[in-house]
């Protein structure tokens, strides 16, 4: 989000973020936050989560918020469109986010698709980025399936040493 006119913001501010109140927030201390990369403390109370600025961000200045896995947050347990609200102690008229959305438990959702080369008749790794659903966690020996369509060609056979999965 970005600051408004009269947003400037100090080590001593802070932002409040308004979650959906179906969204789990864990109580009192909230790790793993940073704003514009750098790390930020931050306390949880009802459905909000109070951010000290860890530093100055300027009038009409960019401000990005990351909450890491480790933070707790818990997405709502049904599908649908949500949004946050936001405001802070320089700006506190609460704002609306744009809508995400949150997908079916039931749903394996590709979230990005890269190639190390993207021409014509080239010779090119894929690089696929998916999330599994609530149901379809995934141990060490499990397989998984990826159909190319038609007309990629692939090799007879891909040496296991080629094939990289991190989680």
């Amino acid at each position: 989000f970005n600051v408004g006119a009269g947003g400037y913001l100090t080590t001593t501010s802070t932002m409040t973020i308004k979650f959906p109140s179906s969204t789990t927030i864990p109580a009192g201390s909230v790790a793993g936050v940073t704003v514009n990369n750098t790390p930020a403390s931050a306390t949880a109370s009802g459905d909000s989560v109070v951010i000290n600025c860890p530093l100055e961000v300027e009038n009409n200045g960019g401000v990005q918020v990351d909450f890491s896995l480790g933070s707790g947050l818990k997405n709502p347990g049904t599908a649908g469109d949500y949004t946050l609200g936001i405001y802070t102690s320089s700006e506190p008229t609460e704002v609306t986010s744009d809508t995400y959305s949150i997908s079916s438990p039931a749903d394996l959702s590709f979230t990005a698709v890269g190639l190390t080369d993207d021409m014509v008749n080239s010779t090119c790794g894929y690089t696929l980025d998916f999330i599994v659903s609530n149901s379809g966690e995934m141990e060490v020996g499990d397989k998984f399936i990826v159909k190319f369509r038609e007309p990629t060609v692939l090799p007879s056979s891909i040496s296991t040493s080629n094939v990289i999965i991190t989680s």
